[in-house]
């Protein structure tokens, strides 16, 4: 069971958090200069000061966190003192503590604090016309506009993929001629570098060749798309008919060009990782949802979006995981193959998570159990 953090958990985490973004910073420009780009707005998309759009988006989201920090220290102060306090950031100035106790929370499950996670609700996945479009995911945008934003939550957080071009799951970057949909063997040295002397022209300094006599501290089966949510395209945007809150957590997976990331909470390779990997590689790994969600208090995560069989499946257990307790909103999620989001469900069933409606969430119908 995950404790409730007290100010020593916040701070510690606050700096955990604010190191961490300053690493993926660091890597995501050292990552960028590495490979090579198509135009020189992608050449300089990620690189330190002067700040480009996307470590503008990289320090709102800081700051939105820092302002979740902050409501949860005087949240805890109120609850410690009886005192009511206010939300500055709203025009009609909100009291925070009556949110958490009286506001519309999630129903037909028990007392806490909540997280909703919409998983990866882009164009490239809703549009029908997308490179890899979900069947139905469109239809599921006006129950996870209901759940945002009709109900109270203690942290939302939206997903998206942001894949660079040379992105090692598209199956036009496979040195093995492969086809998408097909799958390859991923290995991954001892720093995280992709094991293969054909990735090598690829990737430069994050391939590390050979790796027959080196120690590897993952490897996996990984299936191969094709190209879809590339940084700062039109497939990469969130639909346009998403309410998205202006609080929200966005986060940003699959920015690594050697890994893809179906979880929220870590990467492809976090999901393989020998128990006895050196800690330092969770740096690396790691998105800082975890960590957030704690910083927020929150014990019960809410599962909604695209794809049920895929990223919201490996999110729920990553979550289950970490601690949490999960329900996934079946209504409000698609699979690509709906054979393979019933096996999904059954999976998660089995492995402790809840599948709960949208109208019992919502307290518009009976709770099932």
């Amino acid at each position: 069971r995950l404790k409730r953090p007290d100010r020593t958990d916040i701070a510690m985490w606050k700096s955990i958090l604010t190191f961490a973004a300053l690493v993926a910073n660091a890597a995501n420009a050292a990552s960028s200069a590495a490979s090579t780009c198509d135009s020189y707005e992608e050449a300089t998309l990620l690189q330190l000061p002067p700040l480009s759009p996307d470590e503008q988006d990289e320090k709102e989201t800081t700051e939105r966190i820092e302002e979740e920090h902050k409501r949860t220290l005087a949240a805890e102060t109120a609850s410690e003192t009886g005192e009511a306090t206010v939300d500055g950031d709203s025009a009609d100035a909100t009291v925070s503590t009556a949110s958490m106790t009286s506001g519309n929370r999630p129903k037909c499950v028990k007392d806490g604090k909540y997280g909703i996670i919409v998983v990866d609700m882009q164009n490239d996945f809703v549009e029908a016309d997308g490179s890899l479009p979900v069947a139905g995911a469109e239809e599921i945008i006006p129950t996870i506009n209901k759940l945002v934003n009709e109900l109270e939550w203690d942290f939302t957080t939206f997903t998206e993929d942001f894949h660079p071009r040379d992105h090692i799951s598209f199956a036009v970057n496979s040195p093995l001629k492969k086809e998408p949909f097909d799958f390859v063997t991923l290995s991954y040295d001892q720093s995280l570098k992709i094991c293969g002397t054909e990735y090598e022209s690829i990737y430069g300094p994050m391939a590390a060749g050979d790796c027959s006599e080196k120690i590897t501290l993952a490897s996996f089966e990984q299936q191969l798309w094709p190209k879809h949510c590339i940084q700062n395209t039109e497939g990469q945007q969130f639909h346009a008919d998403l309410q998205i809150p202006h609080d929200a957590f966005i986060l940003r997976k699959g920015v690594n060009s050697i890994a893809d990331s179906y979880g929220a909470f870590y990467d492809n390779i976090g999901m393989h990782l020998d128990d006895d990997a050196p800690p330092e590689t969770s740096f690396q790994i790691e998105t800082g949802l975890f960590g957030a969600l704690q910083l927020a208090g929150v014990e019960q995560v809410f599962l909604t979006g695209v794809a049920e069989d895929y990223c919201v499946k490996y999110t729920a257990l990553q979550a289950l995981k970490e601690g949490f307790d999960v329900y996934l909103v079946t209504d409000a999620t698609k699979p690509v193959i709906e054979a393979q989001g019933q096996e999904a469900l059954e999976d998660l069933k089995q492995k402790g998570a809840k599948l709960i409606k949208s109208c019992e969430v919502l307290g518009t119908c009976e709770c099932s159990s």
